[in-house]
């Protein structure tokens, strides 16, 4: 090559040629590789135009996964040529899509349910049936409730898809280009991913405790799903509490201490406030009310939720282990600390499709 030349004049040459292709040779990755070379050299505009194309055949069996990549190159072709505005605006729409796409999903089958003898007519499997009963009691009958948490849920799973994009490009950026079907990651490589996971999966169980009734127990995954947002943000921002965090074992007694003195959340939050202070008001004033609903024994939510019963031959003291009255304000709150988690997510990994 004369190096008078620059790469990019023959990348534009070599565009034209691409473009004369016909659609069965255009492979995917030899598609993406090549607008990504033309991002790289400031050709955006060819960048953005190629990946839009893809985009605009979706409806030909294109992977969730496929649309992910075309939509992080035309963001980043756009955030390198300097409309960083543009590029933002391209992700969330492209995020709010794809939640909707797994809202509408079909892929579920509905589950036999095996017919058990003598079922409800015990008191342990009566407090399951009750809990199934105000499960779909409410999700049917409160308005709203079955939207708000579709929602949630899907919002969870394009972000798990966004994520695994996430960690494909830094998979390629560590090794090159490798075989990724026999490709089997290190605990470490997997880990920050686990995190958003389980912070969905604390909120689907609190989902599944509040919409039975179970509301001071739901607080507890609530509380539980704000902390491994909160720790997924504190090994990102400090490599030595990653180290310390992957170095815990149970039989351990050092180990386990380190853990809790650098992972207290008081503490996270402290260093969260530095960095967004209005996000860490929102998950701190969250992580009280969680407290203060259930995720720690206290007074308030003792009587909050107990019951008495009077007859002539005494008292009755007890705890309404089921209490329906607090359904909607508890899945206002799952929703609420969804958000708010997700927004977690966004600051610390601001380059992700959201």
């Amino acid at each position: 090559m004369d190096d008078k030349i620059k790469p990019s004049a023959y990348l534009k040459k070599a565009s034209l040629a691409f473009a004369q292709l016909p659609e069965s040779e255009k492979d995917f990755q030899l598609t993406t590789q090549f607008a990504f070379a033309c991002a790289k050299s400031e050709l955006h505009q060819i960048a953005i135009d190629l990946m839009n194309a893809i985009l605009k055949n979706k409806a030909k069996n294109t992977s969730v996964h496929r649309i992910l990549i075309a939509t992080d190159i035309i963001a980043a072709a756009y955030k390198q040529s300097g409309d960083e505005s543009t590029a933002a605006k391209i992700r969330t729409e492209a995020f709010t899509q794809l939640a909707e796409t797994y809202v509408l999903s079909s892929n579920c089958k509905p589950h036999e349910c095996p017919l058990i003898p003598e079922w409800g007519r015990d008191d342990f499997t009566n407090f399951l049936n009750c809990a199934h009963y105000n499960t779909i009691a409410s999700v049917t009958s409160i308005p709203a409730i079955y939207d708000k948490l579709a929602l949630m849920n899907a919002k969870f799973n394009a972000a798990k898809a966004c994520g695994e994009l996430h960690t494909c490009n830094f998979i390629k950026k560590k090794y090159g280009e490798i075989d990724l079907s026999t490709l089997r990651l290190t605990d470490e490589e997997r880990m920050e991913m686990f995190f958003l996971m389980r912070t969905h999966a604390c909120l689907m169980a609190a989902c599944t405790l509040g919409l039975a009734g179970q509301i001071a127990e739901s607080y507890a995954l609530m509380r539980a799903a704000i902390e491994h947002a909160i720790y997924a943000f504190k090994i990102t921002s400090d490599e030595t509490s990653r180290n310390i965090w992957l170095a815990r074992r149970h039989d351990d007694k050092a180990s386990r201490s380190a853990v809790n003195k650098i992972f207290k959340p008081s503490l996270i939050f402290e260093q969260l406030k530095k960095k967004n202070q209005q996000l860490e008001q929102e998950l701190h004033h969250l992580y009280e009310l969680t407290i203060d609903e259930g995720a720690h024994p206290n007074a308030s939510t003792f009587f909050k939720h107990s019951i008495q019963g009077n007859d002539s031959d005494g008292l009755s003291i007890g705890l309404n282990y089921q209490d329906t009255d607090f359904i909607p304000s508890c899945v206002d709150d799952i929703v609420t600390i969804s958000e708010a988690c997700l927004s977690l997510f966004r600051h610390i990994y601001p380059s992700w499709v959201w």
